[in-house]
């Protein structure tokens, strides 16, 4: 696995000396001498991007669906990569509020060949670019580009198999610390924007605090036969700071997988369910203001669930759009375009169980081979953003 630019140095001054002390203490290893410190600090990095991302469901090979099948590379230094490039868009909500839209470009990452390891490839990042501090964000979409700008996609033979955002600042609202960060935001190739105000409907969003740091998941695949470069693109549209009557969103992650990993294996030619092994026991009363649902090729939809009854059906559409369709002239296979949302004030009392049923028809929708004859391991995940009342 390929790791990307990591900014824990020295170079950081006391903040990013600190980070480092934090890491050694958490680890529970005893003051090192300076020499071995620099010596171990490459791999003491590895390891928290490690069991922050990989192990805990969120892994480049867990989180969506990678726990067998293809090999996945150690993790290990990377080439430095070129500084994220940021491109200023027209906002489309709350202007009067000076509301603001960026695009940013994080990478370049090359994709590997389709003949190794089946084109993919996992990278990792530390203390990415942000598109501001002290801020809510109100709007949120990823995708994947080539160097020119133009979009990658299956139509080309790249997929954003998927991105993970995680806010290390903060704590997971359903895995607690154990992924010493909270998932704020992730997306597959069907890159299903977030929108957290409702078309500016509402006052809602996710807050950034000024010291909060981002890490970044992703992993590609390359179906064709040259390696590929690319950029994933994440377009933000945020407010300063947390502006009066507005409201900050926590993400309550579901995953068939609980929290210790989201592949589950598939079946072929026929038509099984997931669900989640225990529910999510609601710690607050608030309301929910947007659900996304996951799953892969395969799959038709997502229930989400609160005390046994469906408050949420995410129904994946495939085909609909050429740029997801293989082959020449989109007359190839089809493959996931979109999975519906549910937006709106759904209520949350405490104590309320919150779970989520994944329905795949593999006899219907062909799911995706491993490259040795197998099938690669679905998922089924609910991105459910809620409001505490105050």
């Amino acid at each position: 696995m390929r790791w990307g630019p990591i900014h824990l140095n020295e170079d950081d001054g006391e903040e990013g000396s600190g980070r480092v002390q934090k890491l050694l203490n958490y680890f529970n290893y005893e003051r090192l001498s300076d020499r071995s410190k620099a010596m171990a600090r490459s791999g003491i990095i590895c390891f928290l991007i490690f069991v922050s991302i990989l192990f805990i469901s969120l892994g480049t090979w867990k989180l969506f669906g990678h726990a067998g099948g293809h090999h996945h590379h150690p993790c290990h230094d990377s080439p430095s990569h070129e500084p994220s490039e940021v491109t200023h868009l027209d906002p489309a909500y709350f202007r009067d509020l000076g509301s603001k839209r960026v695009k940013i470009r994080y990478g370049p990452y090359i994709a590997p060949s389709i003949h190794d390891n089946g084109g993919m490839e996992g990278f990792g990042a530390m203390d990415i670019l942000k598109p501001c501090s002290d801020c809510t964000i109100t709007w949120i979409q990823a995708g994947l580009e080539y160097p020119h700008g133009s979009n990658a996609n299956i139509d080309t033979g790249m997929w954003l198999h998927h991105t993970l955002l995680l806010n290390r600042d903060k704590e997971d609202a359903t895995c607690g610390k154990l992924p010493h960060a909270e998932r704020m935001f992730a997306s597959g190739n069907e890159r299903t924007p977030v929108d957290l105000c409702l078309g500016g409907a509402i006052k809602r969003g996710y807050y950034i605090g000024a010291n909060d740091n981002f890490d970044l998941s992703t992993e590609l695949m390359n179906e064709n036969e040259a390696p590929s470069e690319v950029y994933v693109v994440i377009t933000y549209e945020y407010l300063p700071g947390l502006p009066h009557d507005f409201h900050a969103t926590k993400q309550i992650w579901l995953d068939v997988g609980g929290c210790t990993g989201s592949g589950q294996p598939a079946k072929p030619h026929s038509s099984f369910e997931l669900t989640m092994e225990r529910p999510w026991i609601s710690p607050f009363s608030g309301h929910v203001t947007y659900i996304g649902g996951h799953v892969h090729d395969g799959g038709t939809h997502v229930e989400v669930l609160k005390n046994d009854v469906v408050v949420c059906d995410c129904v994946a559409t495939y085909g609909g759009d050429p740029e997801f369709v293989e082959g020449d002239h989109g007359m190839g296979m089809q493959h996931i375009s979109r999975i519906s949302t549910c937006e709106g004030n759904f209520p949350v009392e405490k104590g309320d169980r919150w779970s989520i049923m994944a329905y795949y028809n593999t006899s219907e929708h062909m799911p995706m081979g491993d490259g040795q004859g197998g099938l690669e391991p679905v998922m089924g995940i609910a991105m459910v953003y809620a409001v505490e009342d105050q």
